[in-house]
């Protein structure tokens, strides 16, 4: 599973575009294939990642494309070979996903073309700003030399052991003393300002506002992407600083609300429902719209599906990817069991971000 933990590029990546690149390429490779996953759900996951790819290209993220090329490409020519029932397998799906191989590999090619250009640029800005840092405090040391210099030149020889208390004449004037200079730009002191005197019975006088209504609140925009701001001056998303960082995953209000009607008539019987979660990936987000309810099997502790490549259909179709599952529990309370866990395994194998909802309605959970 991919780690959530922000990772920063380290000045040694930032100074060595080659080195970048491959710390970067290094995030595509596949990952180790499960043999008790099978292999239609991996290669549908890899027609979604050349989806995925697709978009993230198009939201002009070269970096995240140029990862899931490259594991397209890793995945499909060095893992799924180790998978036992490699061989044998034929549908397809997996003739479609042959067929997006070439595309995959030149759009990799480009991208990696790109990158290193992109990152030999920024090389070269954050060298000049080391470069300019470090002549400021070569600067400052030299001054800083200078000062004590002249201190010691000004002041009493060397010779004078009479301590601290000898440095100053009794009858000396004293020193002036200045506050400190201090930058105090943005920054506010409520405890030394006027606090603003309250009028009394503020709510009972008709026609006053609410004390809150005319409070000015800052305006945030959380639909713009964090960033990472390097020492250098130079901008770079995190995306790149963490190639894996999870996105946000977004479900529709009424989603659950609409699966659990249509679900009721097994539920009343005691019986199991699941669905497929789907939906698409925008600004960074994936985005949970719809539940598709396959041909399933069920029971009161089980449910399994059936002909999943008509769901496929439906999500080619409607250009929608897996984004996780949901399944009821008619006579237990809400919880991931032991198969559960062993079933979603197989979707954060694809997504570390895929979704498991349960949903208890017999104790409302």
């Amino acid at each position: 599973m991919a780690d959530a933990n922000p990772l920063k590029i380290s000045p040694d990546l930032l100074r060595d575009p080659g080195k970048r690149i491959k710390w970067v390429a290094a995030h595509g490779d596949a990952p180790v294939i499960s043999a008790s996953v099978p292999l239609n759900r991996y290669y549908r996951s890899l027609s979604e990642m050349h989806r995925m790819a697709g978009i993230h290209l198009a939201e002009k993220d070269g970096e995240r494309a140029f990862i899931l090329y490259l594991r397209f490409i890793s995945m499909l020519l060095e893992g799924l070979p180790t998978h036992p029932d490699f061989k044998s397998y034929s549908s397809p799906e997996q003739k479609r996903v042959q067929e997006r191989l070439r595309s995959a590999v030149d759009r990799a090619e480009t991208l990696k073309k790109e990158l290193k250009k992109r990152y030999e640029k920024e090389s070269i800005l954050y060298i000049a700003e080391e470069e300019r840092r470090l002549a400021e405090q070569c600067e400052r040391d030299r001054k800083m030399a200078e000062d004590m210099q002249l201190y010691e030149q000004g002041g009493p020889s060397a010779s004078n052991s009479g301590g601290i208390s000898s440095l100053v004449s009794p009858n000396a004037p004293p020193f002036p003393v200045s506050a400190p200079e201090v930058n105090t730009y943005g920054i506010g002191f409520p405890s030394l300002e006027p606090t603003p005197r309250v009028p009394e019975h503020t709510y009972d006088q008709p026609g006053q506002p609410h004390l809150n209504e005319n409070v000015n609140r800052p305006v945030v925009d959380r639909s713009t992407k964090p960033r990472i701001v390097h020492d250098y001056g130079d901008v770079i998303p995190n995306l790149a600083a963490n190639p894996h960082g999870f996105k946000p995953v977004i479900v529709a209000a009424s989603l659950v609300d609409h699966f659990l009607s249509k679900a009721w008539p097994n539920t009343e019987r005691g019986v199991e429902t699941c669905a497929i979660l789907c939906g698409k990936m925008a600004n960074n987000r994936l985005i949970v719209s719809h539940a598709v309810i396959p041909k399933q099997n069920g029971g009161p502790d089980s449910c399994d599906t059936e002909h999943e490549e008509e769901v496929f259909e439906f999500q080619d179709k409607h250009d929608m990817i897996t984004i996780g599952w949901i399944h009821t529990h008619p006579t237990q309370t809400a919880f991931l069991s032991s198969v559960d866990l062993h079933t979603h395994c197989s979707y954060q194998l694809m997504m570390p971000e895929a979704i498991a909802i349960v949903c208890s309605p017999k104790y409302e959970e």
